[in-house]
Parts: structure tokens; C-alpha cells; sequence
């Protein structure tokens, strides 16, 4: 079963890691607790699975098969919006880019004009 932590605590059972509020207990990377352990903790028993009788867990009820049905199908429809938004925004751009004329050219520079000196050397 798992639990929802509910006061900040360290686990001394567990190389002194530290669950936050809203921590899921145990965590999920192989770590088990003392049998004993985890009921201590959500009872407030005290003894030596909890030295202080503080309540540091709830129990969380194991999602329903509904619950993990309507979650998969409202992680599928934000996917579908997060496509959709991608693919508006992709065809915005081509629409812009698309509308936008290219820039103007340059006009041809005119060719330089002689200079006075150049037009009497040539002359002479």
C-alpha cells in the first residue's frame, strides 16, 4: 500500500532520506520499509517503528480502474490539444511567411561619371 506524507520526516530506516509534504511513502525505487513501519507512521503509534507517536502518512487508496481509465484518456486528449497547437502554429508560420513579400532589390547602382580631369586627359 502506499502512503501520502502529511508532516515533513526522515527516515532513519532508509539512509536518512527525507519525504516532503506530498511525498509518496515508500518511494518508488526499491526501498521497503520494516514491516510495521509504514502503520506506525499513519497511526501515530508510538514504539519503535515511531519513536515520536507523531502521524506522518495517510493511506492512499489504490486508484479504481475508472480512475486509471479517465486518467489515460485525459493524458491522451492533452496530447491531442498539444499536436493540434503545434500544428496551428507550424501552419501559421508558413501562412506568414508565405504572405510576406521578399524585400526589395536594390535599384542598380549608375555607373560613375567621369571626373572633369579624367575628360581633359582624355581630350589631350
Amino acid at each position: 500500500m502506499s502512503y501520502k506524507t502529511i508532516k515533513t520526516f526522515v527516515e532513519r530506516f532508509d539512509g536518512k532520506h527525507k519525504y516532503e509534504v506530498g511525498d509518496i511513502y515508500p518511494r518508488g525505487d526499491g526501498y521497503t520499509p520494516p514491516e510495521g513501519r509504514a502503520e506506525a507512521l499513519a497511526s501515530g503509534e508510538k514504539g519503535p517503528m515511531n519513536s515520536t507517536g507523531e502521524v506522518f502518512l495517510i493511506a492512499m487508496d489504490p486508484p479504481s480502474e475508472q480512475d486509471e481509465q479517465q486518467a489515460a484518456a485525459e493524458q491522451q486528449s492533452l496530447e491531442q490539444q498539444s499536436l493540434e497547437q503545434q500544428n496551428l502554429e507550424q501552419q501559421n508560420l508558413e501562412q506568414q511567411a508565405a504572405a510576406t513579400p521578399p524585400p526589395p532589390k536594390e535599384p542598380a547602382k549608375p555607373k560613375a561619371k567621369a571626373s572633369a580631369k579624367a575628360s581633359a586627359k582624355a581630350k589631350a
